[in-house]
C-alpha cells in the first residue's frame, strides 16, 4: 500500500462514499472491524470526525497505532483498541457514525444504544437478504426514533431526533414561562458520569457570577454555556462533551436557546447564532439612539422575541444587571419591532415571563430606590406591586393587578437577601394561570382574564411550576388551582446562596461548591 493520498484505492473510496451516504463529517466514528490503514487515514482526511477502531487482530492494531503515531494522528484524531467489536462495552451515545462489517437482530439495541441522538448513523456492510432478515425484526428491537433503511448495497440505521422522553432547557430561568422545571423524564436515580471536561471545560473560566452569569441552557443535543472572564459563549455536545465552537459576546449578554438558533442579545442588538456553527444568521437592532440598549433579559415565544432593556447606570447599583425600564417585543423572523413600553418604575427580570400569546410582567420600585426613599423619609408604609399582561404581538394591556406590599429594609451589602424577597412571576401554560408574589406573599390569576383566583401567604421563590403542582423553594408541595399546601417534596437546608431547579424524578441543589 502507498503512503500517501492519491496512492489508496479501494480504502479510500469506501470511507469518501460512506460519508456520502451518511452525510456524516464530524464527531465521533467508530469503525467496528475491518480496520485498515486507508479506511482511517481517509476518514481523517476527509471529514473533522474522530475515530475509534476496533479490531480482533492485535498485531494489525499494533502496526496501525504505530504508522498513526509516527503521522501524528494516534490520540489526536483515532484511538484503536484489540479485541472484538461485541465483547467492549461503549458510552451510550458516542458514536455519530458507526461502520460495521456484520450485523444481526441481537446487536442491532447495541448499536443503536451507541449512536447519538440527532443523527447518529450506522453504516452496515451487509448483504439484501440480512437486511430484510433484520428489518422484519428491527421495529421490536429499535423501538420509537430509530430508522433502518437500505442504501445502495448497506444498511442504514439512523437515530433521528431527541430520545423519547428528554426535553430542552431554553432559557436562564428554564423556559420563557420561568417554570424553573425540566420535563425530562430520563434524568432520574441512579445517575453516573457520561463525559467530564477537559481543557476546552467550562470549569476553568468560572468566576462568582452573582446577578451577572447566566446558567447553562441545552437544546437540540447541544448545551450553551457562558463563560464570563473571557466573555465567550460556548457550544457543546451535551452527549460526548466534545467542544463545538466559541463567540466572543459583549459584557451582561443575555440569551436564550431555541431551535432555529441561540438567541444573544446585548449592546441594542439581538444576534441569532446558528446552534450547530456559532455563525451569525441574522441580526435585529431594538435600541434607537438614546434608548435603553443594556440587556437585562430576554425571552423567545413562538412568534415573538421580548428584550427587557436597562440603562447603563443600573449595572451599577447591585453587582448585576436586575432590572430594566424598557420592554421591546420584536417578530422573531423579521426582526420587524412590533412595540415597546417603558417602565413608571422598573421591570424586574424575576417578574417578567412569556406564555399564552401575552407578556407577564410586574412594575414596581427597586430595592435600590425604596431605600433611598425609605432614608430620605419619603417611603410610604407599603410598596405598589403593578402586574401587567401585554399582548405579546399588540403590547395592549389586557388587564392589570396592583399589590401592597409592606417595605422591606434594604441593608447596603443584603442586596441578595433582598433580591430573594423581591417580586417574582411566573406563568402556568396547562393550568391558564399566572403566579406571582413578594417577601412570602403569593397571588394566582386566570391569565386571560386578570381575575383573582387566590392569595396566600407562601414565599420561598423562585417556584417551580410542575403541572398542577408547585414546589417552592422551602421544598414544600402547593396546589396551583387553590393555593394550599399539600405535602413536602423534601427538606431543604442551605448553606450558600442558591435556589434549586427540579424534573419529574429530581430536585437539584448546590449546596456552598457542592450539587446534589
Amino acid at each position: 500500500e502507498g503512503d500517501k493520498p492519491g496512492e489508496r484505492g479501494e480504502g479510500a473510496s469506501k470511507a469518501a462514499e460512506i460519508v456520502r451516504r451518511t452525510g456524516v463529517r464530524e464527531g465521533y466514528c467508530m469503525v467496528l472491524g475491518g480496520c485498515s490503514r486507508d479506511v482511517l487515514l481517509d476518514f481523517v482526511e476527509q471529514t473533522d470526525l474522530k475515530v475509534i477502531g476496533v479490531d480482533g487482530d492485535a498485531a494489525k492494531i499494533d502496526r496501525l497505532r504505530r504508522m498513526l503515531d509516527d503521522r501524528g494522528l494516534y490520540g489526536n484524531r483515532v484511538e484503536l483498541l484489540a479485541g472484538e467489536p461485541g465483547a467492549i462495552h461503549f458510552p451510550p451515545y458516542l458514536a455519530s457514525l458507526i461502520v460495521a462489517e456484520t450485523a444481526d437482530a441481537a446487536g442491532l439495541g447495541r448499536l443503536r444504544d451507541m449512536l447519538r441522538p440527532y443523527g447518529g448513523t450506522a453504516c452496515l456492510a451487509i448483504s439484501e437478504e440480512a437486511h430484510k432478515g433484520l428489518a422484519d425484526r428491527a421495529s421490536a428491537v429499535l423501538g420509537e426514533g430509530t430508522l433502518l433503511e437500505r442504501s445502495g448495497d448497506v444498511t442504514l440505521l439512523r437515530r433521528a431526533g431527541a430520545l423519547t422522553g428528554s426535553a430542552a432547557w431554553t432559557h436562564e430561568c428554564g423556559d420563557a414561562a420561568r417554570t424553573y422545571y425540566s420535563g425530562d423524564e430520563l434524568v432520574k436515580a441512579p445517575l453516573g458520569v457520561l463525559w467530564y471536561g477537559d481543557g476546552e471545560g467550562h470549569g476553568f473560566w468560572k468566576r462568582k457570577d452573582y446577578g451577572v452569569g447566566v446558567k447553562p441552557q441545552v437544546i437540540g443535543g447541544r448545551l450553551f454555556a457562558l463563560r464570563l472572564s473571557t466573555n465567550t459563549l460556548v457550544a457543546y455536545d451535551v452527549y460526548t462533551g466534545r467542544h463545538l465552537w466559541q463567540v466572543q459576546v459583549e459584557p451582561f449578554t443575555r440569551y436564550a436557546s431555541m431551535e432555529d438558533g441561540v438567541y444573544v442579545a446585548a449592546g441594542g442588538m439581538v444576534r441569532v447564532l446558528d446552534p450547530a456553527t456559532g455563525l451569525q444568521r441574522r441580526a435585529f437592532r431594538f435600541a434607537a439612539d438614546g434608548e435603553p440598549a443594556a440587556v437585562s433579559d430576554i425571552r423567545v415565544g413562538d412568534d415573538v422575541v421580548v428584550i427587557a432593556a436597562a440603562e447603563e447606570k443600573v449595572r451599577a447599583i447591585e453587582k448585576g444587571l436586575w432590572d430594566a425600564t424598557l420592554l421591546v417585543s420584536l417578530d422573531r423572523t423579521s426582526g420587524k419591532i412590533l412595540w415597546k413600553r417603558e417602565a413608571e418604575e422598573r421591570f424586574n427580570n424575576n417578574a417578567f415571563a412569556l406564555g399564552g400569546g401575552m407578556v407577564f410582567v410586574v412594575d414596581s420600585l427597586s430595592a435600590a430606590d425604596a431605600d433611598g426613599r425609605r432614608r430620605r423619609a419619603e417611603a410610604d408604609a407599603t410598596e405598589p406591586s403593578k402586574i401587567l399582561a401585554l399582548d405579546a404581538r399588540t403590547g395592549e394591556v389586557r388587564w392589570t393587578a396592583v399589590k401592597e406590599n409592606p417595605y422591606r429594609t434594604y441593608v447596603t451589602g443584603q442586596w441578595l437577601t433582598l433580591r430573594g424577597n423581591d417580586d417574582w412571576l411566573a406563568y402556568s401554560e396547562s393550568l391558564g394561570l399566572v403566579v406571582a408574589g413578594k417577601q412570602k406573599r403569593a397571588y394566582a390569576f386566570e391569565a386571560a382574564t386578570g381575575r383573582e383566583v387566590w392569595a396566600k401567604p407562601i414565599g420561598a421563590a423562585p417556584w417551580v411550576l410542575r403541572g398542577e403542582t408547585v414546589l417552592h423553594q422551602g421544598g414544600g408541595v402547593v396546589d396551583l388551582r387553590t393555593g394550599q399546601h399539600v405535602g413536602t417534596a423534601a427538606s431543604i437546608k442551605r448553606g450558600g446562596c442558591n435556589y434549586f431547579v427540579a424534573g419529574p424524578h429530581l430536585l437539584f441543589l448546590r449546596e456552598r461548591s457542592v450539587s446534589y
